[in-house]
């Protein structure tokens, strides 16, 4: 890991921002505090992060941010239709979910994913001890084909972050 003092920039960017929305203000000692907690912040907790691989392909991952806010909007028409309808048609159930990532971030970010979309919970990486999870385990609120929701769970979200974070398996 990088021991420079802006080794995170993007992070900083996103602590300056979030100290600005919250004072609800750009004013000349908002913005100085701000940077100073901007720049201190990432330093003091550099200990305490993993290293973790870059992004590699930032218009693949715009597109991915767009895509999973599409699939919540659509994921809320559906389980509203599902739990408007007859409890009778609810087909509740757990899916092991097989991974090919293998690296704590992307894995971070496929289980946040997976929650986003109303429906589906990531509910833990199996197994627990080992140095690399294979499997997520997923509820999901509605399970009608378990083999056809693995196949567009790993093409619609593991694979994009897979090329986003040019991971290898």
């Amino acid at each position: 890991m990088k021991q420079t003092l802006f080794a995170t920039p993007l992070r900083s960017a996103l602590l300056l921002l979030v100290w600005c929305a919250l004072h609800n203000s750009f004013a000349p000692l908002i913005l100085v505090t701000g940077v100073l907690l901007a720049l201190l912040i990432p330093w003091l907790s550099r200990g305490f992060r993993e290293p973790q691989p870059a992004v590699r392909r930032y218009g693949l991952l715009l597109r991915y941010l767009l895509m999973v806010l599409w699939d919540i909007i659509v994921a809320n028409l559906q389980v509203i239709k599902v739990v408007l309808g007859p409890n009778s048609a609810m087909r509740p159930g757990f899916v092991l979910l097989p991974l090919d990532l293998t690296e704590p971030l992307p894995l971070t970010i496929l289980a946040g994913t997976i929650c986003l979309t109303p429906g589906t919970v990531s509910a833990e990486l199996l197994p627990r001890n080992a140095d690399k999870p294979q499997f997520l385990l997923l509820h999901v609120l509605d399970l009608q084909d378990e083999a056809s929701l693995i196949a567009e769970l790993k093409q619609r979200y593991e694979m994009p972050l897979k090329e986003i974070f040019a991971c290898s398996v």
